[in-house]
């Protein structure tokens, strides 16, 4: 196999590869990445490859999924598209699109599946993908395009209002099982210590969301016991200490978690950079 200048230059697919190996995944991931900003590269049309940046970008604003909204209708012929439409490129809201129009159009159950190791996002892009599917019937999207339609390390939306719909109270059951089954490792200061299986069904017709279900398995219970160095326990016991109305309510006789057993650890981590325990907890309430 001869190694082509294409194979070094960061392709937005990897099927482009001329040479489809390790070494030349890694490195077209990283040049992507690195030089150019990009964190998403595909592999064919059903597998994205997603790389952490650790911090805020404006990758999930309400321009960008229009133009994902825009491209989906201009290649499956729906309906007719403003000019100079092209290609948004790999990224997590075509995934969520693709899975929509699989659904309403072709009739066909869909399945996303999203793994990684600790740290590389997986509870961000599941909430990304949610929120995308859950307006994904709106032919244009509302609001101002340079506002996220979902905002990363948020629990809410800022398209989402708190309101009533199936929509809404979907979105808003993140901060609940986060707050529950969520905490600070070495590698991730919100990761997910239980497995989560969503079901979300959607109306053929109107193709907004009916109903949904969501199943949990395999919760980290020794968390609840025994902290490590460097680590916190489940998010839920800091944004309990951090109010004073819980504090009073269940005689709580201090806010500092050192003060409790099954929280001390050598370390003394008890907070999270950035993180407010005491505003996540009116979230959770």
């Amino acid at each position: 196999m001869v190694l082509q200048a294409s194979d070094m230059e960061g392709v937005d697919d990897l099927l482009h590869l001329n040479d489809f190996s390790e070494t030349t995944v890694l490195h077209n991931v990283q040049k992507r990445y690195v030089e150019r900003g990009q964190v998403f590269t595909s592999l064919g049309a059903p597998i994205l490859i997603a790389v952490n940046p650790m911090r805020r970008l404006p990758l999930y604003t309400i321009a960008i999924a229009q133009r994902v909204k825009d491209y989906s209708a201009k290649i499956r012929g729906l309906q007719a598209v403003r000019r100079g439409v092209e290609n948004p490129g790999p990224h997590l809201f075509t995934v969520a699109e693709d899975s929509f129009q699989g659904l309403i159009q072709e009739r066909q159950n869909q399945s996303i599946i999203i793994t990684g190791e600790s740290g590389a996002g997986k509870t961000e892009a599941c909430k990304v993908i949610l929120a995308y599917i859950a307006r994904a019937h709106i032919r244009e999207f509302p609001g101002d395009h340079s506002q996220d339609l979902y905002t990363p390390g948020s629990s809410q939306q800022t398209s989402f209002g708190r309101g009533e719909s199936i929509e809404d109270y979907i979105m808003e059951s993140n901060p609940v099982l986060e707050a529950f089954g969520n905490a600070k490792t070495v590698r991730n200061f919100n990761s997910s210590r239980f497995g989560k299986f969503i079901q979300v069904n959607i109306q053929a017709k109107q193709g907004n969301i009916c109903s949904s279900k969501i199943l949990t398995y395999l919760l980290e219970k020794s968390r609840a016991v025994s902290v490590a160095e460097n680590e916190r326990s489940f998010h839920i016991f800091y944004q309990a200490l951090a109010s004073a109305d819980i504090r009073t309510k269940y005689g709580l006789h201090s806010a500092n978690p050192a003060d409790y057993g099954f929280l001390k650890n050598k370390s003394a981590t008890y907070s999270i950079e950035g993180v407010d325990d005491g505003a996540n907890q009116l979230l959770t309430v």
